[in-house]
């Protein structure tokens, strides 16, 4: 009986042979060294993340249900243009179709993140949604103050919309670290970068309006003329001006200023410097549109600028 007991017909050797084996790989492990684990992700990490992408389609539906339509606008630019104030001459009409384009792609990334907000392989949705939805309200601010005529007001709140968008592309990061996150890139640093970029170039225009709207004010007081009365006694003043005076006030023209150029100036170096080439595409749209309707030399350099800086950080960016 005993063959029915032995130990090599069992398969008991072969269980000793692997034994031997993981006793040897065991001491063997014990002089292997593993890099700390990492830290563990915080409770509320993907409340966060899944939260932001509503925020911004919070602020950016409040943002077009409160502007309504542009006609409030159109009548202010119109009546800058009559008293001659400088850039209250618009660019080309056809430049502001550039808003069509961040409505449209911006709708496109919000029905992305909103998806795909638990993918950690694109990483769609961050904290930088929050910035991008404060200045979206902003703009509200903006269109309210200047339908109003109060253009310090105005451009305050295209200064911080801008700074803010900004800041949210310096925080995303995504173009310096394109070819890791590459669906994030497309679908959401670029609409941001696109929107931060124009909002600088709208910020810049309504600062220039703001200092010559007040600058003309104050010149018009001083020489006693009625270009800019007291609308709370009935009379708005002089919008329409004279030949003799059209003249006269030739120099506050914007076919000679420097506006464009030193936004394209400042667009160019914050883009190389991030490296973002979609903001200086957004001040080439811009200064473009400038340019085609105040043909000078200043306007021409400073289209060629930011194209130039676009290049530049693209190259930055992909090479």
């Amino acid at each position: 009986m005993h063959r029915y007991f032995n130990s090599d017909d069992w398969g008991l050797k072969e269980w000793r042979v692997h034994w031997e084996h993981a006793d040897r790989a065991s001491a063997a492990l014990k002089n292997v060294t593993f890099p700390p684990s990492p830290p563990p992700i915080p409770l509320d990490h993907f409340l966060t993340v899944a939260a932001t992408p509503w925020i911004i389609l919070f602020a950016f539906t409040v943002s077009l249900m409160w502007r309504g339509d542009d006609g409030g606008i159109k009548e202010v630019l119109d009546k800058l243009k009559r008293r001659r104030i400088t850039y209250s001459f618009p660019p080309d009409n056809r430049v502001f179709g550039i808003w069509l384009v961040i409505y449209v792609y911006t709708c496109v990334s919000l029905v992305l993140q909103l998806v795909y907000v638990f993918n950690n392989e694109d990483h769609l949705a961050s904290e930088s949604d929050v910035f991008i939805a404060f200045a979206w309200l902003l703009t509200i601010a903006w269109y309210r103050t200047f339908k109003s005529e109060r253009f310090v007001l105005a451009a305050l709140s295209l200064i911080l919309a801008a700074s803010v968008s900004i800041l949210a592309c310096v925080y995303d990061g995504s173009w310096r670290r394109a070819y890791d996150y590459p669906v994030r890139l497309a679908f959401v640093s670029t609409p941001y970068s696109l929107f931060a970029g124009w909002l600088v170039v709208a910020a810049t225009l309504s600062v220039a309006i703001a200092v010559s709207y007040y600058v003309a004010w104050a010149k018009d007081r001083r020489t006693g003329r009625r270009l800019f009365a007291n609308s709370a006694d009935g009379d708005d003043g002089d919008d329409e001006l004279s030949p003799a005076r059209s003249s006269s006030r030739s120099g506050d023209e914007p076919a000679d200023s420097t506006v464009p150029l030193f936004l394209s100036f400042c667009i160019s170096v914050a883009a190389i410097l991030l490296p973002n080439p979609v903001i200086a595409i957004a001040a080439f749209v811009g200064v473009l549109g400038i340019a085609n309707v105040n043909r000078t030399w200043k306007n021409a350099f400073a289209v060629l600028l930011s194209a130039s800086s676009a290049i530049v950080a693209s190259v930055l960016v992909f090479a």
